[in-house]
């Protein structure tokens, strides 16, 4: 006697297999495609600084400084802070640049400036054999940089207070104190990675530097990360008397 409620129909279990499958290798497409498609950001915080430095005459004022945060929220990327820096022989160049950099400055976590200050040419000083200034294990750090000697104050970088070596032009790994008779302090040149040189000096024989400080990671894919970035400021020097 045949089930009034149920009969055995082969293409009826064939349609629901088939049907599964179709779900199946669609759901497992879906997950495949949102998965390339899906972008990792990554955040680092800035340096702290609460003084830009404005070519100040004083030579107990001429330096740059700021203060290291611990980035501990991306301690798995941020690898430290950086200084990068830039020669200019000509005022207006510089503080056209400057204002192209500010102009960036401003959206939180957003790398615009960043890529603008390379864009510009500017290196990142050395130190210890190291771009980086301070590396991320040191934590919260205050940092002060006096690029060249000048009278009784030496060519220096302290952190919380303590020398920790010289600061460096990239890629020469020479310092900033210039002298056209030495080999070892040369005074920059056109073809200086670390300048930017226009035809008409502001001022004969004087250099201008302007630094921004920025925390400096790697992604886990191992691309560079840049925090925003924090102006230093600025300092004028001519190399005929800065020694």
């Amino acid at each position: 006697m045949k089930n009034r409620f149920f009969s055995y129909r082969p293409d009826f279990f064939v349609s629901l297999i088939s049907f599964f499958i179709q779900i199946v290798f669609f759901v497992a497409f879906l997950l495949i495609f949102v998965s390339c498609g899906l972008e990792t950001f990554y955040f680092l915080d800035p340096p702290i600084n609460n003084r830009i430095t404005e070519n100040p005459s004083d030579p107990s004022e001429r330096f740059f400084s700021f203060r290291t945060v611990t980035n501990s929220s991306s301690a798995d990327i941020f690898t430290g802070t950086a200084v990068y820096y830039c020669l200019y022989n000509n005022y207006s160049t510089m503080t056209s640049n400057m204002a192209s950099i500010s102009n960036l400055i401003g959206e939180d976590y957003s790398d615009a400036a960043m890529n603008r200050v390379l864009n510009l040419g500017y290196q990142p000083i050395f130190l210890n054999d190291s771009d980086i200034i301070v590396p991320s294990s040191s934590g919260a750090v205050s940092v002060v940089i006096r690029l060249f000697t000048e009278g009784e104050y030496s060519a220096e970088v302290l952190i919380n207070g303590s020398n920790v070596g010289v600061p460096l032009r990239t890629p020469l790994l020479t310092g900033f104190t210039f002298d056209p008779d030495k080999d070892n302090f040369p005074v920059p040149k056109e073809t200086d990675g670390d300048v930017n040189y226009s035809s008409a000096f502001t001022e004969e024989n004087t250099w201008y530097v302007a630094a921004y400080a920025v925390s400096i990671g790697r992604s886990l894919e191992l691309t560079p990360v840049y925090s925003q970035v924090v102006p230093l400021g600025y300092l004028s020097f001519n190399y005929e008397s800065n020694n």
